[in-house]
C-alpha cells in the first residue's frame, strides 16, 4: 500500500521583496507576504481549538501541555523557513539582517512615526555565536517590553525608575494604548450556540437531502443551501428551535431556515475560529453587535498588547511556568542548561527572532490603532 503525502510549495518574488528598499517595508513583509498576523492582527501561528481535529483533541495527554496539532506544526515550520529565507536574501543583496530591521524599528521608527521617544535596543556584536546572540537578545527583548509598558502607563520612559526595577512580569501584564482591545466569550449559553453552529460534533448539519454535499457544520449548510425546516429530524429540530428562540435563526416565508443577522453570525464564527475578537478591526455594524454582547454579559474585554492565545503561545516558547512541554528558552539560556548542539542553538535563535518580529508587529498595530482611535 502506498500513502501519498501532499507537500505544499511556496514561491516568493524577489521583485516584491525588494520593491522598496527600507527596513520598515522589509518588516511589513512578515505581515503582508508571510501572513504572520491574521486580518484582525492576531498572531496567526498560535494554536487554536478550531484547528484541532477530533483525534488530536481526544489523545492530548496532559491538561498542562500546550496543545500542538498538525496545523500548528505546519505553520511553525513554514514561518521559520520564511524568516530564514528573508534573512538570506537581505544578507545576500543588501548586507543587512533581521536583527538590523528590529533595531531600526525600535530605536528609530517608533519615534519618527508615532512620536514615542527613548526606546533602547542593543544588538549583539557582529560575528558573535548564536549562543551569545540568544542570551543578549533575550535580555533586550525583556527590556523592550518593559519600556513599552512604561510608555503605556506613564507616557514616557523614566530610565532612573526603569533601572531600579527588577520585578518579573507576565505577557498578560503588558498593557495596550487601546481601550476595549480584545473581547472574549464569557457566556456558556453563547458557547453552546457557537458549538451548535460550527462544531462537526453537533449533529445538526446532516440532512438526508444534502448528504452528498458533505457539509461538516450547520453554518455551512444554512449558508449555502435552501433547507426546509421539515427536512431536519425531530432531534435536530430541538437544536434548531433553540437557535430560533435565541434570534440566531428564523424560518422565512418559503419555510427555509435562514440566519437572522449575517453580521451576528460572522462574529460568532470569528469567536469559534480565533477564540478572540480584536474589537477595532471590525466595521461599525459588527461593533454595534459586539457592544450589545458586552452589555448583556456575553463577552468580556481586555486592554493588553497580547491577547490570551498569544500569551499562551509566548509562554510555550519562552517560559516554564505555564506548560510542561514548553521550550523554556529564557530559563535554558539564562541558566546554561541549553543544548550544546550548534544546529539546535541556531534553530532556537531563529525562534527567538520570530518572537521579537511578532512583538514588533503587535506593537506597530497597537500604535496604529492608537492613532486611529484618537
Amino acid at each position: 500500500m502506498y500513502i501519498l503525502f501532499l507537500c505544499p510549495y511556496f514561491s516568493y518574488s524577489t521583485e516584491i521583496i525588494f520593491k522598496i528598499d527600507h527596513p520598515s517595508y522589509y518588516l511589513s513583509l512578515f505581515k503582508s507576504l508571510f501572513k504572520y498576523l491574521d486580518w484582525q492582527c492576531g498572531i496567526s501561528l498560535v494554536n487554536k481549538q478550531s484547528e484541532l481535529d477530533i483525534f488530536e483533541t481526544i489523545f492530548m495527554s496532559s491538561r498542562f501541555e500546550y496543545k500542538t496539532g498538525m496545523q500548528f506544526t505546519r505553520n511553525d515550520y513554514l514561518s521559520l523557513a520564511q524568516l530564514f529565507l528573508l534573512e538570506h536574501e537581505l544578507s545576500r543583496k543588501k548586507e543587512i539582517n533581521i536583527e538590523y530591521l528590529i533595531h531600526y524599528y525600535i530605536t528609530k521608527h517608533i519615534e519618527t512615526q508615532f512620536g514615542l521617544k527613548g526606546f533602547r535596543f542593543n544588538l549583539p556584536t557582529a560575528g558573535t555565536s548564536h549562543l551569545e546572540r540568544i542570551r543578549m537578545l533575550l535580555a533586550e527583548y525583556d527590556s523592550f517590553l518593559r519600556q513599552y509598558k512604561l510608555h503605556c502607563e506613564d507616557g514616557e520612559i523614566d530610565f532612573g525608575l526603569f533601572e531600579m526595577s527588577s520585578e518579573s512580569y507576565a505577557f498578560s501584564q503588558i498593557p495596550s494604548f487601546i481601550e476595549k482591545k480584545y473581547c472574549y466569550l464569557k457566556s456558556e449559553d453563547l458557547r453552546t450556540i457557537i458549538r451548535l453552529f460550527f462544531s462537526d460534533q453537533s449533529g445538526l448539519y446532516y440532512v438526508e437531502s444534502f448528504k452528498d454535499k458533505h457539509y461538516n457544520c450547520l453554518h455551512d449548510l444554512v449558508l449555502l443551501e435552501n433547507v426546509p425546516y421539515e427536512n431536519f429530524l425531530a432531534y435536530q429540530q430541538s437544536g434548531i428551535n433553540h437557535l430560533i428562540k435565541g434570534n440566531f435563526l428564523h424560518i422565512d416565508e418559503n419555510g427555509f431556515v435562514r440566519f437572522c443577522d449575517t453580521n451576528q453570525i460572522f462574529i460568532l464564527k470569528q469567536l469559534y475560529l480565533k477564540g478572540v475578537l480584536s474589537y477595532w478591526h471590525y466595521d461599525i455594524y459588527c461593533t454595534k453587535i459586539i457592544d450589545n454582547m458586552i452589555t448583556e454579559g456575553s463577552l468580556c474585554t481586555e486592554n493588553t498588547l497580547f491577547n490570551k492565545l498569544e500569551c499562551d503561545y509566548l509562554n510555550y516558547y519562552l517560559n516554564d511556568r505555564e506548560f510542561t512541554n514548553g521550550l523554556k528558552l529564557r530559563n535554558r539560556f539564562a541558566h546554561g542548561t541549553n543544548s550544546d548542539s550548534e544546529s539546535e542553538i541556531k534553530n532556537m535563535y531563529y525562534i527567538l527572532l520570530r518572537i521579537i518580529v511578532f512583538t514588533i508587529l503587535k506593537v506597530d498595530n497597537d500604535l496604529l490603532l492608537k492613532l486611529k482611535t484618537n
